[in-house]
């Protein structure tokens, strides 16, 4: 958000430093008329130069707050504006720790955050550009997602690539609420993660259906999975 929109990062600083600033003239305010009024001899009302005093704070207090208000307001506004960018940076979390991980693959890929992150705002920097927000969000989405693929599999042998772009697919599709953590756990285990109340249903062709996967199958048709929507219709 600081690189696409630094004028509303500028504005929040401005605003949240106003605020503050504000807040103490209030604090010192009441603090200035609750001493003038403990301190006051004889009747308030008779008392010119005190009374003057409490209209003009109150002047300036009323003015404070009329500006503490559009302040707030505006600060809503910038943080909204910031909340739209918030999936950019969800993808660039989703696509680093994808990367991170494939050490795990093969010890030779070590990738740093200072480098993701100076590719991802290299990518920022240099993609298509729309004053339309929605269309901006989709170009930043997709420019990152493939320019870090492209720059990333440049250091991976083949036999890799496809299973970084299976991570990468499967880890949005995750994040977008697609494959549960159940399923995920049964892609990665297999049967081994079929719980023990699990119950079996008899195999109806054994001879051309591999048992695990007549398990995996009928645990599936258990859940809400969208993966056996297309077979239970």
């Amino acid at each position: 958000m600081k690189q696409e929109k630094p004028s509303i990062e500028r504005d929040k600083a401005r605003i949240v430093t106003s605020m503050s600033n504000d807040q103490k003239k209030l604090k010192g305010i009441e603090d200035s008329i609750l001493h003038s009024l403990a301190n006051v001899e004889g009747n308030i009302l008779d008392n010119e130069s005190l009374i003057e005093n409490l209209k003009g704070s109150k002047e300036i207090s009323n003015e404070i707050n009329e500006r503490m208000i559009k302040s707030e307001e505006t600060k809503k506004e910038i943080e909204i504006a910031r909340e739209k960018y918030q999936v950019i940076a969800t993808r660039g979390s989703i696509l680093y720790f994808v990367i991170a991980n494939l050490a795990g693959i093969d010890p030779m890929y070590q990738f740093s955050l200072f480098g993701f992150s100076r590719l991802f705002n290299d990518i920022i920097a240099g993609s298509q550009k729309s004053d339309d927000i929605e269309e901006r969000l989709k170009i930043l989405l997709s420019s990152v997602t493939e320019q870090v693929f492209i720059n990333v599999c440049r250091g991976l042998f083949n036999q890799h690539k496809i299973i970084f772009s299976f991570l990468i697919t499967a880890q949005i599709l995750r994040k977008e609420g697609h494959i549960a953590d159940d399923e995920w756990n049964l892609i990665l285990k297999g049967v081994a993660f079929l719980p023990s109340t699990f119950k079996k249903v008899p195999n109806p062709m054994p001879d051309v259906i591999n048992e695990k996967y007549w398990d995996v199958v009928t645990y599936l048709q258990n859940t809400s999975s969208p993966f056996m929507k297309p077979l239970l219709g």
